[in-house]
């Protein structure tokens, strides 16, 4: 729950602090009047995982973001976040296909894997380097409701043992639904 909190805090002041310069600021590029994204994966809600993404453009090609992951089932409970830099080569940012990399920390608790059926509660937590793959459709009469896809991976920057409650290499998906403004 304190990873949620700072998620929010951290989205919420990044937003704050970029507003009045992105109200000064002209369009980085005529197709793209937008600066950022707010987006939220809403049909993992009912399944007890809630995801937020928060993404500015720094320039026509090039975004930095911030997400944040939680959830909780049955005894298995986990969080991170992440900062993340992606590179879009059509130079419209928050819009079409981008390659990026991220950096985030990640705390896990679980009671076994799908082979170890023991009781033992286990809880492990590392930072974390990775890569992503993403596709942003930006729909709409104006081109502000957001769908977003990706893939990737990252990896624990420290030993994890058999026994941690982390794995070494963690597989990363995205499905995102928000607003560009």
């Amino acid at each position: 729950m304190r990873l949620l909190v700072s998620f929010a805090l951290s989205a919420g002041i990044a937003a704050g602090a970029t507003a009045p310069a992105a109200a000064q600021t002209t369009p980085l590029t005529a197709e793209q009047p937008y600066h950022q994204t707010l987006s939220i994966n809403p049909i993992a809600l009912p399944f007890g995982w809630f995801a937020a993404e928060y993404e500015r453009a720094i320039s026509p090609a090039v975004t930095f973001g911030l997400g944040g992951t939680y959830f909780d089932i049955d005894d298995d409970r986990a969080g991170w976040f992440d900062a993340k830099v992606l590179y879009y080569p059509n130079e419209t940012a928050l819009k079409g296909f981008a390659v990026g990399l991220t950096a985030g920390f990640q705390r896990s608790t679980n009671t076994g894997d799908f082979l170890d059926f023991s009781d033992e509660r286990r809880t492990d937590s590392g930072a974390t380097l990775g890569v992503v793959v993403d596709y942003n459709w930006l729909l709409g009469k104006r081109d502000r409701f957001l769908i977003g896809l990706g893939i990737g991976a990252k990896r624990v920057l420290k030993n994890v043992s058999d026994d941690s409650a982390l794995d070494q290499v963690i597989p990363a998906g995205r499905f995102q639904i928000g607003l560009a403004f």
